[in-house]
């Protein structure tokens, strides 16, 4: 099996933080160190929200592959109070919410729209939208291209587009830049329309809001084999550990949040284009 290669920014991240824990823990061996030893060492150093769930990860991550490498036995990662917390189930949109924040942006920052539309309506995740290009957008075929490259996990996937989602990016596809990327913005510029957007539309900002709410809305009409093949999962389990009970009895919000379509109000002035183009 061809081994994996992690992106730059992803090893120099995974090393920077797991540098932190081999510095706290010295000569301490692997399979001695227990939850408690992790939990006590991020409450010590502050980490909280995001922040401590990338350690998290990571620090999980280390210890799978150590499991593999039979240098321990198991991972003391999945006994940590942070992975309890995270099992709680995900904060979801409500239908009115997603259309708050889509249309307000629509108003005020119309370069994000696209963005949005498809991390609402196809549930791919931010990094990924980052990545796409309009030519990965295949109308006729009513498909997202995501190729290995761009896939956080490395693996291609076809993402359906639904009707709405159709009508967002027919609007707005002439609105990009010159390269022709969906999300014509840096991370900084990013975060910045968001909070901008979120906060005239007056809806709370919530962590993969968009990816979970799709993925619920999704999964209460269309099932967990399309669920999974939409958000790049491999695992049924984790799945349905997270979202089935949310989905339950959603089939009436999830028929309007897929019918949330662009502000007939709101007019889109193409970008002029070359000759070429």
């Amino acid at each position: 099996m061809k081994k994996r290669k992690l992106r730059p920014s992803t090893l120099t991240d995974a090393k920077t933080r797991l540098t932190r824990f081999s510095n706290a823990w010295g000569e301490m061996a692997i399979d001695s160190v227990e939850a408690k030893d992790i939990d006590d060492l991020m409450d010590e150093y502050g980490y909280v929200g995001a922040n401590r769930d990338n350690y998290v990860r990571r620090l999980e991550a280390f210890y799978n592959w150590a499991i593999k490498e039979t240098r321990t036995k198991s991972n003391p990662v999945l006994q940590t109070d942070e992975i309890a917390l995270n099992w709680e189930m995900p904060r979801i949109c409500k239908p009115t919410e997603a259309q708050s924040i889509i249309w307000k942006a629509e108003e005020i920052q119309p370069k994000l729209v696209p963005y949005l539309a498809i991390a609402f309506f196809a549930g791919v995740r931010p990094e990924e939208i980052s990545r796409l290009k309009w030519p990965d957008i295949d109308l006729s075929s009513g498909e997202i291209h995501i190729r290995g490259e761009q896939s956080k996990t490395r693996h291609a996937r076809l993402v359906p587009i639904s009707d709405n989602l159709k009508a967002w990016l027919i609007k707005y596809r002439n609105t990009s830049s010159e390269d022709k990327r969906i999300l014509p913005a840096s991370p900084a510029a990013l975060a910045k329309w968001r909070t901008k957007v979120m906060t005239a539309a007056k809806v709370e900002m919530i962590q993969d809001g968009a990816r979970h709410s799709f993925a619920t809305y999704f999964y209460a009409l269309h099932g967990i084999s399309d669920t999974m093949n939409a958000l790049g999962h491999s695992n049924p389990q984790m799945l349905k550990k997270h979202y089935e009970a949310l989905m339950k009895n959603r089939k009436a919000q999830a028929k309007k949040y897929f019918e949330i379509e662009p502000n007939a109000k709101t007019k889109v002035i193409p970008l002029q284009r070359t000759g070429t183009e």
